[in-house]
């Protein structure tokens, strides 16, 4: 039998859909306003939901862990030292969708929403020993997915409610049905009109 570890590693060790660059790239395009720290949290955020959603990595570099936060080291030092940003490209849909969240909760909540509350601590303070002692060092993706794979308080109560919903009313033997076709885009379209996401 797989052990809890084994599986964890088995996802990590599954090829990135996508690099750091690309990911940015589309970042800036939505959100011109996400450079240096608030655009590598944003990284930190679409790498962590993305190994939560789809069990692999949006990108393979890793994530270190600066004084400002969880870091892309890489694509941080090629900037400074004056590589351009990469033109944007269409992503995998698996990642665009991923970033279509993340910056939706950034606009929201500051992409705090379901994570404050979760007692476990953050990737970034556990590998600086809760902020005492930050070098720059590497976050392991086990760590990221671990965090990720965490449920908020919140989360929880919101599937309890949900579920007690249905069960009151006799559908709590319903099956998930998905969003009929067209149904983000009018959300999309209604909450943030004029985005292309």
């Amino acid at each position: 039998m797989e052990t809890v570890s084994e599986r964890l590693e088995a996802i990590i060790e599954r090829p990135a859909v996508s690099s750091a660059a690309a990911v940015a790239a589309d970042i800036r395009r939505r959100m011109p306003e996400a450079e240096g720290a608030l655009l590598h949290k944003l990284l930190y955020f679409v790498q962590g939901t993305h190994l939560q959603w789809e069990r692999r990595p949006a990108f393979e570099e890793d994530l270190e862990a600066w004084p400002q936060g969880p870091v892309v080291a890489c694509l941080w030092h090629a900037e400074a030292d004056g590589a351009a940003p990469q033109p944007w490209e269409p992503l995998p849909e698996s990642v665009h969708n991923v970033v279509t969240s993340v910056l939706c909760h950034e606009r929201e909540s500051g992409c705090t929403e379901f994570f404050d509350d979760i007692p476990e601590p953050d990737p970034w303070h556990r590998v600086t020993d809760g902020g005492r002692n930050v070098a720059n060092q590497l976050i392991p993706k086990q760590l990221v997915i671990e965090y990720f794979d965490i449920e908020s308080p919140l989360l929880i109560w919101l599937r309890a409610s949900t579920a007690a919903e249905l069960a009151a009313s006799g559908q709590g033997d319903r099956p998930f049905v998905p969003d009929p076709p067209g149904a983000r885009e009018a959300l999309i379209e209604k909450y943030l009109p004029g985005e292309t996401l």
